[in-house]
């Protein structure tokens, strides 16, 4: 028997887990021990303590210090609050009579037409009435300079306009 659970009559019902001792050194397992201290005996605390301050100095006799607490129950993930993160948007920064104008998009769909021409910038072509893009200020003629932080100075016009439609998708439809 390698444990025994004991209850303490002055804790009216704690349970107690009293190990066997192990007597280290030369010799492995139990060899050399006496029987007493092989299998664990009803005993009470203090008869406990006056027989572990019996084996203090006997180097081959490891004593307990301290009673080891069960350890407690792992708080819910739930209860922690998720941190909340940012709608998803598009970046689009353009720019209009010199100046960059930086345009957030939220949702779809966006009202708004572009173009270029075989040398030059692709443009804003079109804004619907009473559309999103009209609702964010785009006009016709703004010129993009960058989409989600990637320039597009550079791209041909089906890049620039995969990368629209690309971020357009990630984002909600409006139900409207």
């Amino acid at each position: 028997m390698l444990y025994q659970d004991k209850v303490d009559s002055a804790d009216k019902g704690a349970q107690i887990l009293q190990l066997p001792r192990l007597g280290l050194g030369r010799s492995q397992g139990f060899a050399g021990m006496k029987e007493e201290d092989r299998t664990p005996e009803a005993s009470t605390k203090g008869d406990r303590k006056k027989k572990l301050s019996s084996h203090e100095d006997d180097p081959n006799v490891i004593v307990p210090t301290q009673q080891v607490e069960p350890m407690p129950e792992p708080e819910s993930a739930s209860l922690v609050p998720e941190p909340e993160s940012a709608p998803p948007f598009v970046e689009i920064v353009f720019v209009a009579n010199g100046d960059e104008r930086m345009v957030h998009i939220f949702k779809r769909p966006l009202g708004a037409e572009f173009s270029k021409r075989r040398s030059g910038p692709t443009k804003v072509s079109y804004v619907d009435p009473q559309s999103y893009a009209e609702e964010l200020g785009l006009e016709v003629g703004w010129v993009i300079r960058s989409i989600a932080g990637v320039d597009m100075s550079g791209k041909t016009f089906q890049e620039t306009q995969a990368a629209i439609r690309d971020g357009l998708m990630a984002l909600p439809a409006d139900p409207a």
